[in-house]
């Protein structure tokens, strides 16, 4: 078949149609990338430009300068203002596939940057109502005359920290802003992103996450300093030193307590004795029975205040220290008691890590020919207090009296202490309310709950919907033994022939010490705290005492009750020097954690004992049943199968979740 001239011409028509079609669309994308690049640079550069900008306003503001705070916040308004002149131009592109996305997600990242900008001065108008409040309290330059917090009048540290109070709902309110603006960014798809929007997105981000994690901060600490620092009236605190290396539910045995007040934001006065100064006094006066472990394991029938944090629920203890404290040092004959009567406020607990930092941001601390370091902290003062007293002809009562000297040295190194030095105090010691090494109790309810929310209360976290596990020990008559033992904590997870969910905790105690003065074997009465209606099915492990009062191994009996909505299994059991021990309870579950894996969805929480240190947490949970996500998740060798299998370092309190 031929085709005519016609035919041909008609051909080479359309293919230079075509031909112009291309050239024009590849012209229109060549003058789409100019357009977005030349947007995307100018976008980076102003990008760049607020960014310097809101860190100009972050230095100022650290520097009290809230004018100039206000000038780079301004210049950042002007630089995002014109990067949004620029999108108006290419708005007519949106409709172009790919690009249209580039452009919507460019106007994204300015409506957020609007907003984290919006944040910021409603955080320059607090800085600025601040500094009317203490310019009317004498103040003349407001912010900038402060100096340092110790040389502020104290009428003036008064009305700063009543004023910053004033201005919790005002955070809260910019807080939730922040929020919006954080899951938005987040939410970003940034793989479908041009790079250098990528970078503006990370720079954004990165400083609305500054602001959220600060504010998460600033707002408890601000809402119950009015009155922890004693500025509506003096506070007076309990402290109760913990002694981790004698483990008692709470986080240690309470060798040393303290009487602390508090006025206007320092530390008025402290007093620190030992222990047994408060309780010997009142043997024959209280009768007080102990808890049965006490009296089995330590001997005892009263219980005294040293021993009076036999629940793992900080409040309870707390609660419980306070009344007993009252009632021994209100006896029948009172000239024995050195003990202060104070009506306490609320109750402080720490461990010796407080004191470890302390000395890293103060430097070391010499009491007479003793020399404290970070390094040494603990060793020393155990040797001060358990042997080298008797050498220096100190009476058993006064061994701790080197504790007051070092902390009146500490006390009076805060008081000359900078703004840097008090924000690096500051810093440390929230990190240590996070980790359980301080917890507090509030006889102030609406005080008491903010610590609860904030995780500083050492309380039981018990969710009945959810599984749940902690393992708390008592260190019962073997000295400072738990410096020797380390932990490892194993929860595995099993269905039976009859559908039940078996559960497993087992617990391991290596024991690294031998035998010294501070160091024997390990005797340890060991709880379990599970979700409640957990049916026992065995203990192994478990015995009734020591190898020195049960040569033959014969096991511990298992208390089993509830306690604060859970099903707590309790036992003893012992370790010898350099020898490996390990106690197991196994027991069934209750129906609804098996509906809850029949839904689909699978919550485990893990609260680690506070003081107990570092603890290796290892979960082996098998479901039989395909798992299709978890959080957090397996490494990926262990994917598609149906066990969760997971090994991490305890934490105070964990979630793990699972789908299928």
């Amino acid at each position: 078949m031929s085709h005519s001239e016609a035919f041909f011409h008609a051909r080479r028509k359309r293919r230079k149609r075509i031909a112009i079609g291309i050239a024009a669309l590849v012209a229109l994308g060549a003058v789409l990338l100019v357009a977005i690049s030349i947007v995307l640079v100018d976008g980076l550069q102003r990008a760049q430009a607020i960014r310097e900008d809101v860190q100009l306003a972050q230095v100022a503001l650290q520097d009290k300068d809230v004018a100039t705070a206000h000038e780079a916040i301004d210049r950042a308004y002007d630089s995002l203002g014109g990067l949004e002149m620029r999108l108006l131009v290419l708005a007519p592109l949106r409709i172009v596939p790919y690009v249209g996305g580039q452009i919507g997600s460019m106007q994204r990242l300015v409506d957020d940057g609007h907003g984290a900008l919006g944040v910021i001065e409603m955080l320059l108008q607090i800085a600025v109502d601040i500094d009317g409040d203490l310019q009317n309290v004498g103040l003349i330059n407001g912010l900038s005359d402060i100096e340092g917090w110790a040389q502020l009048d104290p009428e003036v540290r008064r009305e700063l920290v009543l004023s910053l109070a004033r201005k919790v709902p005002e955070l809260e309110q910019a807080q939730a802003r922040l929020r919006q603006q954080r899951v938005d960014l987040e939410s970003i798809d940034r793989d479908g992103l041009f790079f250098g929007l990528r970078l503006i997105q990370d720079e954004l981000l990165e400083q609305v996450r500054l602001l959220d994690d600060t504010l998460t901060v600033a707002i408890p600490v601000l809402s119950v300093l009015p009155e922890m620092g004693g500025f509506t009236q003096p506070q007076h605190y309990l402290l109760f030193l913990q002694n981790d290396g004698e483990l008692r539910p709470t986080g240690g045995f309470w060798g040393t307590y303290g009487v602390v007040r508090i006025e206007n934001g320092e530390i008025a006065d402290i007093v620190t004795d030992d222990v047994y100064a408060l309780d010997f006094p009142s043997e024959g006066f209280i009768d007080l029975p102990a808890p049965a472990p006490i009296q089995q394991y330590l001997g005892l029938d009263t219980w005294y205040v040293r021993d009076i944090n036999w629940s793992p629920d900080v409040p309870t203890s707390a609660a419980l220290a306070l009344e007993q404290y009252a009632k021994q040092t209100q006896l029948p004959d009172p000239q024995n008691v050195t003990a202060p009567r104070v009506n306490f406020d609320g109750v402080m607990l720490v461990t010796p890590e407080l004191g470890v930092e302390l000395l890293e941001l103060f430097g070391d601390v010499t009491t007479g020919d003793v020399t404290f370091t970070p390094e040494n902290f603990y060793d020393v003062l155990e040797y001060e207090v358990e042997q080298a007293f008797v050498q220096r002809g100190i009476d058993t009562l006064d061994r701790k009296d080197i504790i007051g000297d070092m902390i009146q040295i500490l006390m009076d190194r805060l008081e000359g202490a900078d703004a840097q030095t008090l924000g690096h105090l500051a810093e440390t010691t929230l990190n240590l309310l996070d980790n359980n090494d301080i917890m507090a109790y509030s006889t102030n309810p609406s005080v008491q709950r903010i610590f609860s929310r904030e995780g500083w209360s050492g309380e039981l976290r018990i969710n009945a919907k959810h599984d749940h596990v902690m393992v708390v020990d008592a260190n019962l008559a073997a000295l400072k033994t738990d410096k020797a033992i380390t932990r490892a904590y194993t929860y595995a997870l099993r269905e039976d022939v009859d559908g039940d969910l078996i559960a497993t905790v087992q617990i391991n105690y290596d024991h690294q010490g031998g035998f010294d003065y501070r160091t024997t074997r390990y005797r340890t009465y060991t709880r379990v705290y599970a979700p409640l209606g957990s049916e026992l099915i065995r203990v192994e492990g478990s015995l009734l005492d020591d190898r020195t009062r049960n040569p033959n191994g014969a096991p511990s009996p298992v208390d089993t009750y509830e306690d604060y909505g859970a099903t707590v299994f309790g036992a003893f059991t012992a370790v010898e020097p350099g020898a490996n021990g390990q106690m197991s309870f196994t027991y069934r579950l209750p129906q609804h954690i098996k509906d809850l894996v029949d839904s689909g969805s699978y919550v485990l929480d893990v609260q680690r004992q506070p003081g107990v240190g570092e603890v290796a947490l290892n979960l082996d949970l098998d479901f039989d049943a395909p798992i299709v996500g978890a959080s957090p998740e397996e490494v990926s060798e262990f994917w598609f199968d149906d066990r969760y299998t997971y090994t991490t370092q305890a934490q105070p309190f964990q979630t793990f979740t699972i789908e299928f």
